[in-house]
């Protein structure tokens, strides 16, 4: 039987102060945030078996170059041992977080836009933070490790639209909102299906509640294939969006001891019904609208044998020559299955690979 632990931090540092991340727009003006509307997290996921362990880890934040990731790997290797394999690093891609690189880079003609040339020292002090703190995360969340039982279900809900549409003149548009294109047809395939892991722990008699009283009863670990874009270009304060709204939703139901931890699906054309808004009540519906819906399909839950734990990787070289490699991991547990690719996959990514 597996053993499974968790710890969750905040990666908002008192001490620095970044512009927010995913809008090209914010990097023409000042896009330092106003305030924070919700918390951002680093949240960890440990599990081992009698031969080997796995990390799941997930950042509320937009993106994190290659580099980056491989260096955060490399300092989790030489704290705690544990592969580059082993390891699956997801962050939840908010548009509503932390600039971390130089993302419009390309827009600009190659060269830094003046806010990211601004604050890259800032940005470069706050990744080194985030890293020491992600490895203390990772030291809490082994320490907490007990027995647990798996269980997987399938929530369902067609919560967005495939944004690749097609114009009246047979020409292909990007439509981020359903306000923004009303001509083009948007039928382009979605990914409705929400899969999710139950990690129920068991008695231990090795493990003392009164030294670790935070521990969690039981993680809900869920992926959704949509777009955390609900709040827009106009937003200037920090938020999770969506996936923070789901996941607290989800804590809040299930009750004390519980844990959610979001994984984006294959995503990368696919948004909310309601896209790019300056309505905080809508990532409340969006948020809510997600966190129901795995809460009901939990009452249909299976078991999963989870006899071992297993890992696989690779790097993918890209067909065209301008393009970066591009790394793909499975982690097992038992009979289930977390596949993750470093790239933002299409919808139908995911059709190709559950189907």
């Amino acid at each position: 039987m597996i053993r499974v632990g968790y710890h969750q931090a905040s990666i908002l540092f008192s001490d620095i102060c970044l512009p927010l991340e995913g809008y090209e727009q914010r990097f023409t003006c000042n896009g330092l945030p106003t305030g924070i509307h919700d918390p951002l997290y680093v949240k960890v996921l440990s599990l081992c078996d009698d031969q080997s362990e796995q990390l799941l880890i997930s950042l509320d934040l937009c993106i994190l170059s290659t580099e980056y990731v491989s260096d955060v790997k490399k300092a989790i290797l030489e704290a705690y041992d544990i592969q580059e394999s082993q390891i699956c690093i997801c962050v939840s891609h908010t548009h509503s977080g932390p600039v971390t690189v130089n993302a419009w880079e390309d827009i600009s003609g190659g060269e830094p836009l003046s806010l990211y040339k601004e604050f890259e020292r800032e940005i470069d002090r706050y990744l080194k933070t985030l890293k020491q703190t992600i490895i203390a995360v990772i030291g809490y969340a082994r320490a907490n490790r007990r027995p647990a039982k798996t269980s997987f279900t399938t929530a369902k809900a067609k919560l967005g639209f495939n944004r690749r549409g097609t114009q009246r003149d047979g020409s292909l548009v990007n439509c981020f909102s359903l306000w923004e294109r009303s001509d083009a047809a948007l039928d382009g395939v979605v990914e409705e299906r929400i899969p999710t892991l139950l990690f129920e722990m068991l008695e231990d008699e090795k493990y003392d509640e009164y030294l670790c009283p935070q521990d969690p009863k039981c993680i809900v670990l869920f992926s959704v294939a949509l777009h955390p874009v609900v709040m827009g270009k106009h937003s200037t304060q920090i938020s999770a969006d969506y996936p923070g709204v789901a996941c607290k939703t989800i804590e809040k139901t299930l009750g004390p001891g519980t844990k959610a931890m979001f994984m984006l699906g294959a995503c990368g054309d696919t948004e909310p019904y309601l896209a790019t808004q300056q309505n905080w009540q809508a990532i409340d519906i969006i948020g809510k609208a997600v966190a129901y819906s795995v809460l009901a399909a939990l009452a249909n839950r299976k078991p999963v044998l989870t006899d071992k734990l297993w890992c696989a990787s690779k790097m993918i070289e890209p067909t065209h020559s301008d393009d970066n490699p591009v790394a793909v991991g499975v982690l097992g547990i038992g009979e289930a299955v977390i596949a993750s690719v470093g790239a933002e996959c299409f919808a139908q990514a995911s059709f190709d690979v559950l189907d």
